[in-house]
């Protein structure tokens, strides 16, 4: 009786010490797995941040390239005796198109002449355009005029003298590909849009004229 009580006794103090290590061995393992989570987490966010570093840098690499671009032009225009001011901004923005003609009209004083050519034309079906894409066409080929001549038309009314040119395109009107949706349907509101402006200014003495070109050569 003895024995048997003595392996019992024993046997349950095995028990005890196997579901204890088995614990501890549960409590290393969710330990290791949150270390893991964590150094995980911290890779992301490194890369992430990584990732959002070179793109600001290419995008400062840029603009600097298109800077010192336009800067030339501007010299060019200038050698030929034509007051120019090079400005470096993003058409699809309302805030940076007031940006550049606050700055415009402090350097001349007016602007007579309105020509806006900003256009972006991304080829593909219809159902595999984002909707990023579609709304960055958008504000690319219709806003961005919009916005120049919200800031520039009242001061034309004043002056009772001004003109507006639209560079267009054929698109509109011929669509030859099913591939140019966003460009078509953009390009029809901005033929909207000059259309309402021409009759909206024409009491203002100002005009609204829409350019629809096709081919251009722009060979030297």
């Amino acid at each position: 009786a003895d024995l048997g009580e003595q392996v019992k006794t024993c046997s349950a103090a095995c028990k005890a010490e196997a579901t204890k290590a088995l614990a501890e061995a549960q409590r290393a393992l969710a330990e290791a797995q949150n270390e893991a989570k964590a150094a995980a987490s911290a890779a992301s966010a490194a890369a992430a941040q990584k990732a959002q570093e070179t793109a600001a840098c290419l995008k400062k690499c840029n603009a600097q390239k298109r800077g010192a671009v336009l800067e030339g032009i501007a010299r060019e225009c200038e050698a030929l005796g034509v007051k120019a001011l090079p400005l470096l901004g993003d058409l699809s923005s309302e805030d940076e198109v007031n940006r550049m003609t606050r700055e415009g009209l402090a350097r001349f004083g007016k602007v007579d002449i309105l020509v806006s050519v900003a256009a972006i034309r991304p080829a593909k079906p219809v159902w595999e355009y984002t909707s990023e894409e579609w709304l960055r066409t958008f504000a690319v080929n219709i806003h961005a005029t919009f916005y120049l001549a919200k800031a520039l038309v009242p001061g034309m009314i004043e002056r009772r003298c001004g003109s507006i040119v639209a560079l267009n395109g054929s698109s509109l009107v011929t669509v030859q590909s099913g591939n140019h949706a966003a460009v078509v349907a953009s390009k029809a509101a901005l033929h909207g849009l000059i259309k309402s402006l021409a009759i909206g200014l024409a009491p203002y003495g100002v005009r609204a004229n829409s350019v629809g070109l096709q081919n251009v050569s722009n060979k030297d």
